[in-house]
């Protein structure tokens, strides 16, 4: 049953009168016919009875006694009407005053919902922001892994003992050579491979010294890098070929290798975490950057971005 119909119901039932006042009612009726009626009936009998009655009690007595009576029964009518009347108001009276409890309990019951549903509002609007700065986080990380991923193995393929030892072949080639520019010119080139191999070494400490995460993992590459740079570019390089220092140039390589791929994918692994681990923003900021604390108290995102930039991404 709808609320309109209800409401229709509600309101025929108030205008419906009740079994008290229909009774009340024809009671009213019947005195109103009953006293003129009866009132008739007793001049009538007073008047034909009176020449044979011997009686103190005169016609016109007997008229103010039946003109008093019937203003008694008109004032105890008029009187139950007025109960009736005041009873009338007062289930009218208690009526109201129910349906404005109600409306009033309707109100804050609304009033309730309207608060919970705010709340509510705000909570998912601060879970859609968190979820969006998780988002933001996720793509910078996802982004810094891949340059990171190319840089490490641009590395490896850079310091590989044979393209160490291609360098080097040219440097003694040109060296036998009589041409003193053919001689610069190769060793030019060695030198470039030295510039590129350790840029590209400062590029990837500047990334991975940025962490703190995995600090074991981080180091180890450090320091195998530094191995490697070693054995590439000592002090004893004197341009020639020699099994020895090929050998221990790869066997550093191949340490760098395996300490990277295994920092990848720990870096792999944390990515995946916060991509499909039910976390948090604070569990996924504390994944990727476990002790900067500062940047999270002055309202910044791992990568130093502030919050209300990282949204807008």
């Amino acid at each position: 049953m709808s609320d309109e119909t209800q409401n229709v119901q509600e309101e025929n039932a108030e205008h419906t009168p009740t079994p008290h006042k229909s009774t009340v009612f024809k009671l009213l009726y019947a005195l109103l016919i009953a006293i003129p009626i009866i009132s008739l009936i007793l001049l009538v009998i007073i008047h034909i009875s009176s020449p044979h009655c011997s009686s103190e009690i005169t016609a016109d007595g007997m008229i103010e006694f039946v003109v008093g009576g019937l203003s008694c029964i008109s004032t105890i009518a008029l009187a139950a009407v007025t109960v009736w009347h005041t009873e009338i108001l007062q289930r009218e009276n208690d009526s109201a005053q129910q349906r404005l409890e109600d409306m009033a309990k309707d109100a804050n019951d609304i009033s309730r919902e309207l608060v919970q549903m705010n709340e509510r509002a705000n909570e998912l609007a601060k879970n859609a922001n968190e979820l969006n700065m998780i988002t933001v986080i996720i793509e910078n990380q996802t982004k810094k892994y891949q340059r990171l991923e190319q840089l490490l193995y641009r590395y490896s393929e850079l310091m590989d003992s044979n393209n160490v030892k291609s360098y080097l072949l040219n440097v003694v080639k040109a060296n036998s050579d009589s041409s003193p520019n053919y001689l610069r010119t190769k060793k030019n080139e060695f030198a470039s491979f030295k510039n590129e191999a350790q840029h590209l070494a400062s590029e990837i400490r500047l990334i991975i010294m940025q962490e703190n995460r995995n600090i074991v993992s981080r180091n180890d590459l450090n320091d195998f890098m530094k191995e490697l740079d070693s054995a590439v570019f000592n002090e004893r390089i004197r341009y020639e070929t020699d099994t020895p220092y090929l050998d221990e140039v790869e066997q550093c390589r191949m340490k760098y290798i395996s300490s990277f791929r295994r920092y990848l994918l720990d870096y792999s692994k944390d990515i995946d975490s916060a991509m499909y681990k039910p976390m948090t923003l604070a569990q996924v900021r504390n994944l990727f950057n476990p002790e900067n604390e500062e940047n999270t108290e002055n309202g910044q995102d791992e990568n130093g971005i502030p919050e209300s930039d990282s949204g807008k991404h």
